[in-house]
């Protein structure tokens, strides 16, 4: 049965393959625009009490391009804007984890910085911030986002 309007649009006397058409311009036109975005972190924003020997994960709606995670992409700093000593990995290829390669200093606030200019997917495009109750700190001129977390006194159970 072939609806009869669509947004208040007769569509009587339209053929099958044209309705067809009219359903995938609007799939296309619904579908997500722009660049891929980061949809999840942990440890979160403003968290405390986060356990010492904690990785940093940062997840994407789109898969990483690998190429592009380099020390100028990604950093973990600590309460004095020192780099902490890390290494970059992805976790899958729609995550990426910064592994500290040693525990962090107990109840120190570290902060998180993204520069999203130089991380792209695999389709080439830069990443956004997904959405704003991930309480990201966002620079739109230098598109750089951080955000900070403290760390407790025990290591993961």
């Amino acid at each position: 049965m072939k609806p009869k309007s669509l947004f208040g649009k007769n569509l009587r006397g339209l053929s099958s393959l044209a309705l067809l058409v009219v359903a995938a311009l609007l799939c296309v036109a619904t579908s997500q625009a722009g660049p891929p975005r980061i949809t999840e972190i942990i440890p979160e924003a403003g968290a405390v009490d986060v356990p010492v020997d904690s990785e940093v994960l940062i997840r994407f709606d789109e898969e990483v391009d690998e190429t592009t995670l380099g020390e100028e992409a990604v950093l973990l700093e600590d309460p004095d804007g020192v780099r902490v000593p890390s290494r970059l990995a992805l976790g899958d290829s729609y995550e990426l984890v910064i592994v500290p390669d040693q525990n962090l200093t107990p109840v120190t606030t570290y902060r998180v910085v993204l520069d999203l200019d130089l991380l792209r997917t695999r389709n080439d495009a830069t990443y956004e911030v997904a959405d704003e109750s991930l309480d990201l700190e966002h620079d739109p001129v230098e598109n750089t986002v951080s955000y900070t977390f403290t760390t407790g006194l025990a290591i993961r159970p």
